[in-house]
């Protein structure tokens, strides 16, 4: 029996791991861009939450 058809499905199979492979390569690629979003606002929460304009007595002070 000759190995290359022993196998019938072998390029099936093969397209089948491709397109698995590339499917969870995009979603870690989203899960890594949304992580980033989200550090990325909340460094802009925290920013905002000591800027002197919130809070009006000490910018007064500062000067």
């Amino acid at each position: 029996m000759n190995s290359i058809h022993s196998y019938p499905d072998r390029g099936f199979v093969l397209i089948t791991v491709l397109v698995v492979m590339g499917g969870a390569l995009l979603l870690a690629t989203s899960l890594l861009f949304v992580a980033q979003a989200e550090i990325a606002g909340s460094a802009g929460t925290a920013d905002a939450a000591r800027s002197p304009g919130l809070w009006p007595g000490r910018a007064s002070r500062r000067s």
